[in-house]
């Protein structure tokens, strides 16, 4: 049943965030009259339309009306197949540059997933919200190029991981390192914390001297500071969008979320048919010395019907698999977080799992079974 959970959760731990080490900058140093994106992108544009563009088209405009410089992963919008030639339908009335990356990105046609745009330095990087959550990016930025080569960027290694020594380190000061080091917008929701005890200024003293990926990094950081709490007074950190969050299990305990998840392959039941019965029939010698002539087949098949086990019982075992199921998420996350005692639910309708749960509930999981 263990594994049966552990397939389970690698569709169910779809919000368990992973982190990116900070990406590569674009290949060629900002000019000198490159506008800051921090400060461009609350800035209005005007109206904008576009009815028919091309993506690369679409960026290389805005990149040009508000003086900031786009990088695109294309290796990571490839993956989810959109090229620089995608078709993209865009039209506003005073837009801002952040509304207009929003909408270009949102109309972008044949996307396969979601994807999103982040500032990092001053210039607006453009990728997929999978690469971006990603703790190693695969594909490199490169400038937007209106032109076929931007569909081909350089690769170059994956990023490493990181490595920090804090010696009683206030908390706000290792926030702002994993701020430097993600590329996110770090929020630090400080009276969840305090109401667990926690502060700006709790110290985190914590060694890593070889580079280790940014998600366990954040774990090995959040666990120092409340070892032996319940879950509800330990620190969480969660990724959603652009933005990492430290906050308390408590806080995460507040929201309920549902989920629905394809376990039919899981409770798949194959009937034990029976095979064919084959039998031999044995020749024996005639008075004269030769061998006496049978007018039966050597071989016999039997029926091939389904055993007992393979019909009436085949609604007893599936109806068995899914409380082991069922049971199996209940235990790894706790029964104290489902009703009565909690908030969270959980049944099966049609071979979907239906999950009620908070983000601790979840959160819980993904610490069960070893995954973030």
């Amino acid at each position: 049943m263990r594994t049966m959970i552990s397939i389970f959760a690698m569709s169910l731990v779809v919000g368990a965030a992973t982190v990116p080490v900070r990406a590569a900058t674009a290949t060629t140093a900002p000019s000198d009259t490159t506008v800051a994106a921090a400060e461009a992108i609350g800035k209005p544009l005007g109206d904008l339309s576009l009815p028919r563009a091309t993506l690369v088209e679409a960026l290389v405009t805005l990149r040009q009306r508000s003086g900031v410089r786009l990088t695109v992963n294309w290796d990571a919008l490839k993956a989810v197949g959109v090229t620089p030639a995608s078709a993209v339908a865009v039209a506003g009335r005073g837009l801002t540059l952040a509304q207009a990356l929003d909408l270009t990105l949102t109309r972008v046609q044949g996307a396969a997933g979601p994807l999103c745009w982040y500032v990092h330095g001053r210039d607006i990087h453009v990728t997929s919200r999978a690469a971006r959550m990603r703790i190693r990016q695969a594909g490199s930025f490169q400038p937007v190029q209106p032109g076929p080569s931007a569909s081909a960027p350089a690769s170059r290694p994956a990023e490493p991981g990181v490595q920090f020594q804090f010696d009683a380190t206030p908390m706000t000061e290792v926030a702002a390192f994993f701020r430097e080091q993600t590329g996110l917008n770090v929020i630090v929701a400080w009276k969840a914390l305090e109401a667990i005890g926690v502060t700006d200024q709790t110290p985190v003293t914590l060694r890593i001297d070889r580079p280790i990926p940014v998600a366990q990094a954040l774990d090995l950081f959040v666990q120092s500071l409340a070892p032996t709490a319940p879950p509800t007074a330990q620190v969480f950190w969660d990724v959603e969008g652009n933005i990492l969050t430290i906050t308390s299990g408590e806080a995460l305990n507040r929201e309920l979320i549902t989920q629905a998840f394809d376990v039919s392959d899981l409770l798949a039941i194959t009937p034990d048919f029976a095979g064919p019965r084959l039998t031999i029939q044995r020749q024996t010698a005639s008075e004269g010395g030769g061998s006496a002539a049978s007018s039966e087949s050597s071989f016999t098949s039997g029926s091939a019907e389904p055993t007992p086990t393979g019909t009436g019982d085949l609604a007893d075992e599936r109806a068995r698999r899914e409380q082991q199921l069922i049971d199996a998420v209940r235990g790894a996350i706790g029964e104290q977080y489902w009703q009565p005692a909690g908030r969270g639910s959980i049944v099966i309708i049609r071979g979907k799992l239906v999950v009620s749960q908070t983000r601790l509930g979840f959160k819980l999981l993904a610490r069960s079974l070893g995954r973030r």
